[in-house]
């Protein structure tokens, strides 16, 4: 059943250490996947294993959901593959 919210992706590189070797210059970062939800508009299903569409060939699945932040809610999510949302509804 499909609830509407407003929500707005992210994808910020994440520092993980240096690199096994280097002199303290090098570093290792990943991106993470987040949804950012006003706390207020959040669903209240969000939880883990939720797919959250944001538009057409556009969705997640939500690995967990951090608490709320002031007025936002982070969830740290997986972006489907393109194939795996034809038939979702979008906004």
């Amino acid at each position: 059943m499909p609830i509407p919210c407003t929500v707005r992706p992210h994808d910020k590189p994440q520092d993980n250490g240096q690199l096994q070797g280097s002199s303290g210059y090098a570093k290792v970062a990943e991106t993470e996947d987040t949804l950012v939800f006003i706390t207020d508009d959040a669903p209240p299903m969000l939880r883990k294993n939720a797919i959250v569409s944001v538009g057409p060939g556009e969705a997640y699945r939500i690995e967990f959901a951090r608490p709320p932040h002031g007025i936002t809610v982070t969830a740290i999510v997986e972006r489907l593959k393109a194939a795996d949302t034809v038939g979702l509804p979008v906004p």
